[in-house]
């Protein structure tokens, strides 16, 4: 009996877990405005501009603003995020990142 609550509890909290981290993926039909804004000063040789991101708000996106970054490693390059159709749903946000 004892094996069994634990299971179940143990199986309680796995699912309580997954259902935490897996989050709906926000579709748009009409592409949020961007805010244009000046590049600021490139702090060293080392950083790296990354453009603007977006990031789920909601039911759609807010934009994050473009900022310098140092690569987590030498010679990683950052990729720029993008727009993705998604059939008659709309268009999701796939993110930016490093990539050697």
């Amino acid at each position: 009996m004892k094996k069994f609550i634990f299971r179940l509890i143990l199986s309680g909290v796995l699912l309580l877990a997954v259902s935490i981290s897996v989050q709906a993926q926000v579709y748009v039909k009409v592409r949020p405005t961007v805010t244009i804004s000046e590049r600021p000063v490139r702090p060293s040789q080392k950083h790296v501009w990354v453009g603007d991101e977006w990031a789920q708000s909601g039911d759609t996106y807010k934009n994050v603003g473009g900022h310098w970054e140092v690569p987590p490693r030498h010679g990683n390059r950052w990729k720029v995020g993008h727009w993705r159709k998604h059939g008659h749903d709309g268009e999701e946000w796939v993110k930016g990142g490093w990539r050697n």
